[in-house]
């Protein structure tokens, strides 16, 4: 390696403390290397080497600090960005050994004794390679980290306790992600900061996976978060803690769009406040995550517009929102104007002493799986508040003191499913000349959901009117004044005229109504009406 060419004299011609040689039997033979102490005394020295000299230096700063390499002399002066290449005062360059390699921080003057200011050294190790390593050490730094390439940063040994990032008061965000990057074993420290967040990750495209391991997140205080996530596709934490700040975690994204397919595996939440906090998002796993000790919920899901599969799986909570009995580990609220909270899945969760708060609170959710909890707790309620719509699923849960509390009468173990054919009766029709005709139909249930499939033969009569048919027979009876008349249908001979399904009675005469508005129907004549629809049982 560099490192230890560097520090091995024995093929070279060690004259460091001699930068002015005049021995020009030593200086001109290019099969003789030329060693100096530090980087400093080799720009400080007057020899004019030949091109092609081989250089060693043995330290940045001081001899074995961990910034040794080697270069060859190049003609002309080259562009410093103190790691790559070295001018001379002779008017030439070396051009550091640096090809391929995992560049070591230390080798663009990173210093690592928490006092020294390395921002420049880490960002243009990072801007250099596309794999760089900090060695054991804190590293001060006073701006934002930049990281929007492929780059990956690793701390060395693999101990996130070695490596520590420590940003000074005016950096309000520590490392700043914005594209396919790796991250690992180092720890970020934002104690000498307020307001300020450790990880912010935003804007990445499909395939650009962020990978996060064993990396450590502390003391984001204030109105900062310790991760921000944004609108990320594709991501991979594992062995990821945030701790002793305010907000653990934020998964948001800007109006309109969400971070989407996120894995969380054995990552540990514990804050001041919330520990996670989800706004908007689509397929998000928590696996073998902690969420302990915050003291406010766990987790929070606040949906402003749309959150969407979410899951957590063989998840650890203990003592979260403890301060009163009105509290709760877990809430997932969609109340917000607009918001849509669909398909939450606890599988086989482990909820234990949350002293007087309760398990979870679940407001306006539509679609929940609480199947296999186990809850170990003076207060181990769950509560399905009377405007959480959509099935809901409760399998095999165990409570040592509490209980399920369901004011929806939606619960119905999805077990419960089936399958088969149905066939509609016609109640009316408009725009349609005779009869129209049932021609098949297919239905799917699991709990209390159900989705139809139907087709009608009908005769257009004019392409200026609505054509609709209003239909009884669904199987199933279907739940009154709930948002079930979910649906769309086409005309066969009309490839954009899509229209809708619902229910003319608001739940109330088991019936379903589909039609096309006049304004989009090109073609008359006969033709098939296809729909679909889903809707919820009683």
């Amino acid at each position: 390696s560099a490192e230890a060419d560097a520090n091995d004299t024995s093929s070279a011609v060690r004259v460091a403390d001699d930068i002015n040689s005049t021995n020009l039997s030593l200086i001109d033979d290019l099969t003789l290397p030329y060693t100096f102490k530090t980087v400093a005394l080799m720009q400080a020295s007057t020899i004019v080497f030949p091109v092609g000299k081989k250089i060693f230096w043995q330290g940045y700063y001081t001899e074995s600090d961990g910034g040794s390499n080697w270069g060859l002399v190049e003609a002309g002066a080259g562009i410093e960005d103190g790691g790559s290449e070295f001018n001379l005062l002779d008017g030439k360059h070396v051009a550091a050994n640096l090809a391929g390699k995992n560049i070591n921080v230390k080798k663009f003057g990173a210093v690592g004794d928490g006092v020294a200011d390395d921002t420049v050294a880490i960002q243009t190790a990072l801007n250099f390679s596309l794999s760089t390593t900090i060695p054991k050490g804190t590293y001060v730094t006073s701006a934002t980290l930049d990281m929007t390439s492929q780059q990956c940063l690793y701390g060395i040994p693999n101990n996130q306790w070695d490596v520590i990032i420590k940003p000074t008061a005016a950096v309000l965000l520590a490392i700043d992600i914005g594209g396919r990057t790796n991250l690992a074993h180092f720890t970020i420290d934002m104690v000498n900061t307020t307001n300020a967040t450790g990880v912010m990750v935003a804007e990445t495209l499909l395939g650009n996976i962020i990978k996060m391991d064993d990396v450590l997140i502390k003391n984001c205080l204030g109105t900062g978060f310790g991760i921000e996530i944004r609108e990320v596709v594709g991501l991979d934490f594992y062995n990821v803690r945030v701790i002793e700040s305010t907000t653990g975690m934020k998964i948001q994204g800007n109006t309109g769009s969400f971070g989407t397919y996120m894995s969380f595996t054995n990552c540990a939440f514990r804050a001041g406040g919330v520990g996670l906090l989800i706004t908007r998002g689509y397929g998000i796993t928590f696996n073998n995550c902690l969420f302990e000790d915050n003291d406010e919920e766990g987790v929070f899901i606040n949906t402003l517009d749309f959150v969407e599969r979410v899951v957590f799986r063989n998840c650890w909570f203990e003592r979260n929102y403890t301060s009163s009995a009105s509290n709760y580990q877990v809430v997932v609220d969609s109340t917000n104007a607009g918001a849509i909270t669909e398909d939450i899945t606890f599988d086989n969760n482990f909820f234990y002493r949350a002293n007087v708060a309760k398990t979870a609170h679940f407001i306006k959710a539509s679609g929940v799986r609480w199947n296999g909890n186990m809850h170990q707790s003076t207060a181990a309620t769950v509560l399905f508040d009377t405007n959480t719509n959509g099935w809901v699923s409760e399998q095999t849960n165990s409570f040592d003191n509490g209980a399920l509390v369901d004011s929806t009468g939606l619960i119905e173990e999805l077990s419960s499913s089936a399958s088969g054919t149905w066939t509609a009766t016609l109640v009316s029709s408009g725009n349609v000349t005779g009869t129209p005709t049932f021609a098949s139909g297919t239905y799917v249930k699991n709990g209390r959901k159900v989705t139809l499939w139907g087709s009608w033969a009908v005769n257009v009569t004019s392409t200026s009117a609505d054509v609709f048919v209003q239909m009884a027979g669904i199987p199933f009876n279907t739940a009154t004044a709930t948002a079930f008349h979910v649906g769309t249908c086409t005309l066969s001979a009309n490839n954009y005229s899509t229209g809708t399904v619902d229910d003319p009675s608001g739940g109330t005469s088991n019936r379903i109504l589909a039609g096309i508005s006049g304004g989009v129907v090109a073609i008359g004549g006969v033709q098939t009406l296809d729909f679909t629809v889903t809707y919820e049982t009683v």
